[in-house]
């Protein structure tokens, strides 16, 4: 898969680094959408952090491929993070939003803030009795760590979610149905889709128009900031 991703991009050294959402997209084929997080004041509290975690939540029970993108404001600079599941825990104080992590680089989580193990101090602690309670127990594997809400929104700048139409459990039923659809139209986060269009197709009465349009090539992605348009009737 490595020599196959890239010969697509063109080169080795094209793969060392880059963005998660072009992989996640390529590779999947699934729409991907950007949720920008540096900066834009969610919470746990307020109206845009409650959409943005019931979000989570029906994303991780559709099991769809999610990761965090860091900046030069993070803990750990410019890399990607997989966020795995979003539940809310039972602690002495009350419930608490918590998301599960993993660095791909497997070593180090880097994180050192609450609920982390090397500095959570008795919050780790709540974090192992509610685990134990409600998920069978902390299973420590490499890489793996839990952070909460708060935390990761103030600490990572992206969010990258594909929209998958397929189960990623082992045996679990497929979605057959499922089509996801994305909204194109935000101002503030952003959408990618592949779109695929076979010869067969009847754009007779069809109008469709894509702006800011990124197509992506063998080294990158382009930018066309004019609006295409595609129009048969």
């Amino acid at each position: 898969m490595e020599k196959a991703w890239a010969k697509l991009v063109g080169s080795y050294a094209a793969i060392e680094g880059g963005s998660s959402w072009w992989t996640l997209m390529h590779l999947t084929n699934d729409p991907t959408e950007r949720v920008i997080m540096r900066d834009q004041g969610y919470t746990s509290t307020n109206a845009k952090g409650v959409a943005l975690w019931a979000k989570l939540l029906d994303y991780t029970s559709k099991e769809y491929l999610m990761f965090t993108g860091s900046d030069s404001k993070s803990y750990v600079k410019n890399h990607s993070f997989a966020l795995l599941q979003a539940v809310a825990l039972p602690m002495p104080n009350g419930s608490v939003n918590m998301v599960q992590m993993r660095n791909p680089w497997k070593g180090d989580d880097g994180w050192k803030g609450d609920y982390s193990k090397t500095k959570g101090g008795s919050k780790y602690a709540d974090l192992l009795a509610a685990l134990k309670t409600h998920q069978g127990g902390l299973k420590e594997e490499a890489g793996k760590f839990w952070m909460s809400f708060d935390d990761c929104v103030k600490e990572y700048s992206t969010l990258f979610i594909g929209h998958s139409q397929e189960t990623r459990t082992p045996g679990g039923a497929e979605r057959a149905e499922y089509r996801p659809t994305i909204d194109l139209s935000s101002t503030v986060n952003t959408h990618f889709a592949r779109i695929t269009m076979y010869e067969d197709l009847d754009l007779t009465n069809e109008m469709f128009a894509l702006e800011n349009f990124q197509g992506g090539n063998r080294v990158g992605t382009v930018s066309n900031k004019a609006i295409q348009k595609v129009s048969t009737g």
